[in-house]
């Protein structure tokens, strides 16, 4: 984490001071607030969500331990990630598997943690695609994100991925053979990487 540090101090000091140079963090579960319950507000207000920034996609680990958030930077979406430590939840920092240079977000961790699909654009001639990307905990941080395979990966925008217990990924995407609303892709644990063709996700669920 000290290159983490030294790069959220480069981009508070010069870039983006309004952006990740919010406060110190609190201690405790949910940065020292009260859990969630059944009435929505506003979450972490002046920790999580500031005024003079758009926040989405925010995810725990099922560890607790860490908390990813999509915010705007610059006008694009980027990852940033707060890790508690020794109880003390860290400042916010850019996720070191986000890049400036084009658009990051939607992370959605897998139910031991060790897996993270996330969203990124990628930049075409004429054009652009969305498309989900995939990689593994190590000891030594995050793995190089890496594109899912066709047909997960077409033309298609796709967006908004989450995980379930058993490995199954479901995802938005606005074209998946034929045109579909949402699709679900299941784990082939072989190959060690998600696989399969995208099913249609039952009508009901799609109505919820």
């Amino acid at each position: 984490m000290k290159l983490m540090a030294v790069i959220s101090g480069v981009l508070c000091s010069y870039a983006l001071p309004a952006v990740l140079c919010a406060q110190a963090l609190s201690a405790g579960p949910y940065f020292g607030l009260e859990p969630p319950g059944l009435t929505p507000q506003v979450f972490g207000p002046g920790i999580v969500s500031l005024p003079d920034r758009r926040e989405r996609h925010c995810v725990f680990s099922h560890d607790g331990m860490e908390c990813y958030l999509t915010v705007i930077l610059n006008g694009r979406r980027q990852i940033l990630v707060s890790e508690q430590v020794n109880g003390q939840w860290m400042d916010f920092e850019l996720a070191p598997f986000s890049d400036l240079n084009t658009h990051n977000s939607d992370p959605a961790l897998s139910f031991d943690d060790q897996t993270m699909v996330f969203v990124r654009v990628i930049y075409l001639p004429g054009g652009f695609d969305t498309n989900l990307f995939m990689m593994q905990r190590t000891q030594d941080g995050w793995t190089e994100p890496l594109e899912m395979p066709e047909p997960i990966s077409n033309f298609a925008a796709d967006w908004e991925p989450s995980m379930t217990r058993d490995g199954v990924i479901y995802y938005s995407t606005q074209y998946c053979e034929p045109v579909l609303d949402n699709c679900t892709v299941m784990d082939n644990n072989e190959a060690g990487i998600v696989g399969g063709r995208p099913v249609i996700v039952d009508s009901v669920i799609q109505g919820l």
